[in-house]
C-alpha cells in the first residue's frame, strides 16, 4: 500500500514523519488529520551555530531557513491511500515496464489546515525544520458562514441548495449528494447561523445525515441509504471487542424551548385614579387586538416606538402603559386588555418501560434525565418531536463493537454489517467513530467504534421512522431576519464662483496678521 499527503497540491509525502499521520473521525464532528513534516534539505539561506559554522544534513548539505513549500493555515490538504495489486495466489502484477501495478488512489481525507506548530531542532552542527500540522475537514467550511434567511414550506432539497447557492458561494462546494426525496419543511427562519447550524438542525429533525466530502461535494442524505462499502468478519477485522456503557443513555428527555402563544385572552382591571402602568399576566406576544375603557375603543402603539396613543406596549413585555398625557382612568373604571400573551416552552418526553426496567436493575427510581436548550422551536408540538427522536436515539443501552482493520473506505454514519460468532455479533451496526495511524509510513490502520442497532429494531428501521418517509415537519423560528447590505454611491459636487478685486484698505492702529498690502 501507498499513501501520499499533498499540500497545496504539493506532494510532501517524503516529509512526513513515519508515524506521524494521525486520522479522527466521529459521528456529528469535523474529521480531523495531524501529521509532522521534517524538512532538512529543501531551505535556501545557510543557517550557522552560535560558533559560525554551518549547519548541515546527515547528507552534507547545508541547513536553511526559507521553505519552498508553504505550510500555512487554510491550505488545502489531501491524503490518498493506493494497493498494489496481487494475484489470487498473492504474486505482485507488474506492468510491461516492470514496475508494480497499483490500484486508483482512493481519498482518505480532505480538508484545510488548521494550525501549525514550527520549531528548529539543532543537535550539534546538524538542524532541521519540524512542523507539526493539524487539519480539519472541509465540513468546517459550512461553520465558516453565515445564513440569514426566511424560507417558505418547501423541500429539504431546495433549502439545502438555497443555503449552498446564496450562502456558501465561493467556497467550491456542490450539492449532488444531496437526496431529492421529497421531505417537506414548513416555513423556515434562520437568523445569522452557521449553515453547519442550519444543516444540523434539518438533520436531527429529519434523521438524516451530512457531510462535505474531499471533493467539496455536500451529502445530505438518508442514514439508511448510507451503508459500508464491505462486511466486517474475522477475515478482515482482529482485536474486536464488545462492551456497553451508558454514556449517552437517557429515558426522560426535556427540552428547553423558545416562547409559544396563548390562545386569545380577555383582562379586566380597575382604575383608581392614580396608576397609569398595568401588568398583564403572560407577556404580550403580539399588538393586542383591543384595549378599551369603560367599553370605549383604545388606540394602541409600541412602547418607544409610537406617539400620540392612548396605550402603549411592548412585544415580550407584560406592561401596558397609559399615555403620559392623559389622565389616569377613573375610580372603579374598568380597563379591558384583549391579547394573545407569549410563554416559555419545557416539554417533556420519556420510556415508562425503560424506567421500570432500570428501576428493578438498579433498585432506584429508574430516570436517567436529559435536558437540551432548542430556543429555535417556537411551539410545543416541534419541541415535543425533537424530544421523542432524541428519546428514540439514545433511548437504549446499546452495545459498543470495537476492531481494527486495513480496509480503506469506513466512515461514521455508515451502516456496517457485521459477523463475529465468537462474540454474538451479527446484524447492523452504525459506526459511530473511526481513527487511524500510519503503519512505516506507507499503510494506514483503522480502528472502529460501532452502535447496535438490535434493541431498537435495527437502524434501518429506527432512520426510516424518523425521517417520516414524506411528512411535513416543522421547524421554525419566530424572529425577524434583518438583511445588512453595504452600500456605496459616487456623488459629484459642482460649485461657481466668481472673484472680485477689491480697493486697498489703509486701516491705522490695528495690526492685520499674516496679511500685507505692498504700495499702499
Amino acid at each position: 500500500m501507498t499513501l501520499t499527503l499533498t499540500v497545496a497540491a504539493a506532494d510532501v509525502t517524503s516529509l512526513a514523519e513515519v508515524g506521524s499521520l494521525r486520522l479522527s473521525d466521529r459521528l456529528n464532528s469535523r474529521s480531523r488529520l495531524s501529521f509532522v513534516l521534517v524538512n532538512d534539505s529543501t531551505l535556501t539561506a545557510v543557517l550557522a551555530t552560535e560558533a559560525g559554522e554551518d549547519l548541515i544534513t546527515e547528507a552534507g548539505d547545508d541547513i536553511a531557513t526559507d521553505e519552498v513549500i508553504a505550510v500555512e493555515v487554510g491550505a488545502v490538504v489531501g491524503l490518498t491511500q493506493s494497493v498494489t495489486l496481487v494475484t489470487e495466489a498473492g504474486e505482485t502484477l507488474i506492468t510491461e515496464a516492470g514496475d508494480e501495478l497499483v490500484s486508483e488512489a482512493e481519498a482518505i481525507f480532505g480538508g484545510l489546515i488548521d494550525s501549525v506548530g514550527e520549531a528548529l531542532v539543532i543537535d550539534g552542527n546538524q538542524a532541521w525544520l519540524r512542523r507539526e500540522v493539524e487539519c480539519v475537514s472541509f465540513d468546517a467550511l459550512a461553520d465558516r458562514r453565515l445564513v440569514a434567511a426566511a424560507y417558505p414550506s418547501q423541500s429539504l432539497y431546495a433549502t439545502v441548495a438555497d443555503v449552498v447557492s446564496n450562502f456558501m458561494t465561493g467556497d467550491g462546494v456542490t450539492i449532488t449528494g444531496v437526496d431529492t426525496d421529497p421531505v417537506l419543511l414548513q416555513p423556515l427562519r434562520f437568523n445569522y447561523v452557521s449553515a453547519a447550524s442550519v444543516f444540523d438542525d434539518l438533520a436531527s429533525i429529519t434523521g438524516w445525515a451530512w457531510w462535505i466530502d474531499d471533493t467539496r461535494t455536500l451529502y445530505f442524505q438518508p442514514r439508511s441509504a448510507i451503508a459500508a462499502p464491505f462486511v466486517i468478519d474475522g477475515t478482515n477485522a482482529r482485536r474486536v471487542s464488545i462492551t456497553q456503557a451508558a454514556e449517552t443513555y437517557r429515558n426522560r428527555q426535556l427540552i428547553r424551548a423558545g416562547v409559544d402563544k396563548t390562545a386569545p385572552r380577555t383582562e379586566n382591571f380597575i382604575g383608581d385614579g392614580t396608576v397609569k402602568t398595568f401588568t398583564l399576566s403572560f407577556p404580550a406576544a403580539e399588538i393586542p387586538s383591543s384595549i378599551t375603557v369603560g367599553g370605549s375603543p383604545q388606540t394602541i402603539g409600541v412602547r418607544g416606538v409610537d406617539t400620540g396613543k392612548d396605550w402603549y406596549f411592548q412585544a415580550g413585555d407584560p406592561l401596558v402603559t397609559q399615555d403620559d398625557g392623559a389622565s389616569a382612568i377613573g375610580v372603579g373604571v374598568t380597563l379591558a386588555v384583549t391579547y394573545r400573551g407569549q410563554f416559555p416552552i419545557l416539554v417533556n418526553a420519556q420510556d415508562d418501560a425503560q424506567i421500570a426496567q432500570q428501576a428493578a436493575i438498579s433498585n432506584t427510581a429508574g430516570v436517567w434525565e436529559s435536558i437540551e436548550d432548542r430556543a429555535n422551536l417556537n411551539d410545543d408540538d416541534s419541541a415535543l418531536e425533537i424530544a421523542q427522536g432524541l428519546l428514540r436515539r439514545y433511548g437504549q443501552i446499546p452495545r459498543r463493537l470495537r476492531f481494527e482493520t486495513d480496509s480503506i473506505g469506513l466512515h461514521p454514519g455508515q451502516l456496517l454489517t457485521a459477523t463475529f460468532a465468537p462474540h454474538n455479533v451479527s446484524g447492523s451496526w452504525l459506526i459511530d467513530q473511526v481513527s487511524a495511524v500510519d503503519r512505516f509510513g506507507d499503510q494506514l490502520v483503522y480502528s472502529v467504534e460501532a452502535l447496535d442497532g438490535e434493541s431498537i429494531g435495527g437502524w434501518e428501521s429506527f432512520f426510516k421512522a424518523l425521517s417520516g418517509e414524506g411528512r411535513v415537519i416543522e421547524f421554525r423560528e419566530n424572529e425577524v431576519v434583518v438583511l445588512l447590505r453595504s452600500a456605496s454611491e459616487q456623488i459629484t459636487f459642482t460649485d461657481s464662483i466668481t472673484a472680485t478685486s477689491a480697493a486697498p484698505v489703509s486701516t491705522v492702529g490695528v495690526a492685520l496678521v499674516g496679511y500685507s498690502e505692498v504700495g499702499v
